[in-house]
């Protein structure tokens, strides 16, 4: 072997090692932890031709050498065959994720709404669009089960990015969630919030934000998370198999909006206590969301308006209500108390409760 091919081929190799240096520092930066992957990516190069054809793109694109230059036209063809392999491979692994994931609601056909209602179970089970068709307002309820303040934050940011809202209006119940409550961890809780939120990076945001770091891989890549759906999904006909699997929306009843028919009546004496000045601390964490939650809506021109459901009324939420009232004036935003106006509202409490008090129906 002549001299200059001798150098050709260790400057090759030294390119080689270049780039899987330069390969593993992308890696350290983006994924943080991956010593075992990065060292197999070093140590085994040679015989691997996914690396090799790695090296071919960071010579030619960054050496400026051709293509000849690195491999040899049967090695090319090796590579090709691997890409058409890896295209078909990916492409079916998306579109099966696509069709077994959890479809988005409705609230993302439209660009503008009037007023958009936030929270808890209490604001879905208080707050009816349909009412507010009456007075041509177009709303929706993005109310989500026992939803702790941090995925409410995300949810309304993720509102606020896709479409055009005049008026938020946030249900106060969760900031009513203690440091160690389980709404905090609740994987139903997760799943309730993130299933119907779009993915965007809003959406990856929150996913790092209040998802265990351990979990947060079925998250991001959800096909073994839903891979069970595929029983759910209706075979019958084309139609329906389209509406189930492929449609990229749902039409969610009533906005949003629970609609219940059930009753149970209150055995306790609310209205009593409901004016109560007693003050109770809130969790810091959700005065820290709720602070997001207001410059969000100041830097996007939306008016936050604050709102307790008449229901529950008891005195821990009655005294915490009161400390959200007074940042409330702090921060000049209204606050409506509806356990103060239950005469007004002229709430019945042997026939409109849900749960003996604990919900509207």
């Amino acid at each position: 072997m002549s001299k200059k091919t001798k150098a050709k081929l260790l400057v090759q190799k030294i390119n080689e090692w270049k780039f899987c240096f330069c390969f593993a520092f992308i890696m350290v930066v983006f994924w943080g932890k991956c010593p075992n992957l990065i060292w197999y990516f070093i140590m085994e190069y040679q015989n691997n031709d996914i690396i090799r054809f790695m090296t071919l793109f960071y010579n030619y694109f960054f050496l400026k050498t051709t293509w000849i230059q690195v491999f040899d036209c049967d090695t090319i063809n090796n590579f090709i065959k691997i890409i058409i392999f890896l295209v078909v491979l990916n492409g079916g692994i998306l579109l099966i994720t696509y069709v077994l994931t959890p479809k988005i609601p409705s609230f993302y056909w439209e660009k503008h709404y009037d007023a958009v209602f936030f929270g808890t179970s209490q604001s879905y089970c208080s707050f009816d669009p349909l009412i507010f068709d009456e007075y041509d307002l177009k709303t929706y309820n993005r109310g989500r089960q026992q939803q702790t303040m941090n995925y409410t934050y995300y949810y309304i940011k993720d509102a606020l990015d896709v479409c055009d809202i005049d008026v938020v209006v946030l249900e106060v119940f969760g900031m009513f969630y203690e440091e160690d409550d389980t709404g905090f961890i609740s994987e139903g809780v997760r799943d309730s919030s993130l299933n119907d939120m779009r993915m965007s990076e809003t959406k990856i945001e929150a996913i790092r934000e209040c998802v265990p770091e351990e979990m947060q891989i079925s998250y991001f890549f959800p096909l073994d998370k839903y891979h069970f759906r595929w029983e759910e999904l209706d075979y019958a006909s084309w139609n329906g198999f389209y509406n189930s699997a492929l449609k990229p929306y749902y039409e969610e009843a009533d906005r949003g909006y629970k609609r219940w028919t059930e009753s149970e009546v209150c055995v306790d004496d609310y209205w009593s206590i409901a004016f109560s000045e007693i003050r109770r601390d809130v969790y810091a964490g959700n005065i820290k969301y709720l602070d997001k939650i207001y410059e969000l809506c100041q830097k996007k021109g939306a008016k936050l308006i604050l709102v307790k459901a008449p229901l529950p009324c008891y005195d821990r939420v009655i005294e915490e209500t009161n400390t959200v009232s007074d940042w409330a004036e702090e921060h000049d935003i209204e606050l409506i108390n509806y356990m103060r106006l239950q005469d007004v509202l002229e709430l019945n409490f042997y026939t409109d409760s849900l749960d003996g008090g604990t919900h509207l129906n």
